[in-house]
């Protein structure tokens, strides 16, 4: 996964949609967002809010962190 520039919900959306099955395969089961990009009222300076649900028995979230985050 390469790091992107978001500017909108939808952008937003199709990242996680192309990125589908890498995300998956950190044990994610649901992903949901909340904030500015859910509103529709991101600005150039909004960090994206996700509330991410992992498979208990696949539970990737330091490495799925360090992937979102770099």
């Amino acid at each position: 996964m390469s790091r992107v520039k978001l500017h909108s919900k939808q952008e937003l959306l199709s990242a996680i949609s192309t990125n589908r099955e890498v995300i998956k395969s950190y044990g994610v089961n649901r992903l949901g967002i909340f904030g500015s990009f859910s509103k529709g009222t991101s600005t150039e300076s909004s960090d994206v809010d996700l509330l991410v649900d992992f498979v208990p028995e696949k539970k990737h979230s330091t490495i799925l962190w360090t992937c979102l985050s770099s």
